[in-house]
């Protein structure tokens, strides 16, 4: 099996139980939630075509869903992003050199544009599961603030993870 793969597997099962275990249970505020699982989404190599990174996002939506007991909101966020993923890292990573067949990381593309990348990919997809969740629009500013503030948080987490991966990364 491909080493790539393997690392990717793992990745998967720590991060999936830190948040079914840990990070399901934060609620700082009351409306204040980390989705740190989004991070598995964001360091798949930007090689990867993108039905499969559909279909990847689908079964982790689906088995996240039914860990979460929630009804569909993780599967439509996470397909969501997926469909928009190559765009925006055309779109964010256009003109630089990058290795598609990597991890995406702070390592390989450099911490001002994995920062920006993050950033988008993860108050996209707040916001979708956030609305979803909600499926109203009547409160709007509590949506864009639990959306805001959810995000933040996910981001200083998702960015933790990536420094310490980036410590453990090989030349």
């Amino acid at each position: 099996m491909n080493n790539i793969i393997k690392q990717y597997i793992f990745f998967s099962f720590i991060i999936i139980t830190l948040q079914l275990i840990m990070f399901n249970n934060v609620n700082f505020l009351g409306f204040i939630n980390p989705w740190i699982y989004i991070f598995l989404i964001i360091i798949i190599p930007a090689s990867i075509k993108e039905n499969y990174l559909i279909i990847i996002s689908f079964l982790m939506g689906l088995l996240l869903d039914s860990l979460f007991s929630t009804s569909g909101i993780n599967t439509i966020s996470l397909i969501s992003v997926a469909w928009l993923r190559n765009y925006l890292l055309k779109k964010i990573f256009s003109g630089k050199n990058y290795d598609k067949k990597k991890f995406i990381s702070i390592k390989n593309n450099g911490f001002n544009l994995y920062l920006k990348y993050v950033t988008t990919i993860v108050f996209i997809h707040h916001g979708i599961l956030i609305l979803v969740d909600y499926v109203n629009f009547i409160k709007i500013s509590e949506i864009m603030m639990k959306t805001i503030l959810s995000s933040i948080v996910s981001i200083v987490i998702i960015m933790c993870f990536s420094f310490v991966n980036t410590l453990n990364q090989n030349d």
